[in-house]
């Protein structure tokens, strides 16, 4: 076990905080299939950046989680009742909606 802390830059905690966000992003402007691969690969991130060293990298992406499957959780009734052509003719609405919320999210911006 290691006895001397190590010093983690800003730059680096900064960085790191923004990995979530990313993945985030990535998969709403790609639903298919990064959409459905981070909803696992989250999980193990969540895991990793939660009991970062820099508690504002944990809180940062605990906020992104919550953003993240709140997305998730909302498409689960949205697209069961979804008209067969939502795909086709309706799915920028829910683009546009997802933009927005990430957009506009107070905690995104630096």
């Amino acid at each position: 076990m290691q006895d001397t802390p190590t010093v983690i830059k800003a730059e680096d905690a900064r960085k790191t905080a923004k990995i979530f966000y990313y993945g985030n992003i990535l998969s709403v402007l790609i639903p298919f299939p990064v959409f459905i691969l981070w909803f696992g690969a989250s999980m193990f991130v969540y895991a990793m950046f939660r009991h970062h060293p820099n508690p504002r990298v944990g809180y940062y992406t605990q906020i992104g989680a919550y953003h993240y499957y709140g997305l998730a959780g909302a498409l689960v009734p949205i697209l069961t009742f979804a008209p067969g052509d939502f795909f086709k003719n309706w799915w920028w609405v829910l683009w546009i909606f997802v933009r927005q919320y990430y957009c506009h999210s107070p905690s995104v911006k630096s």
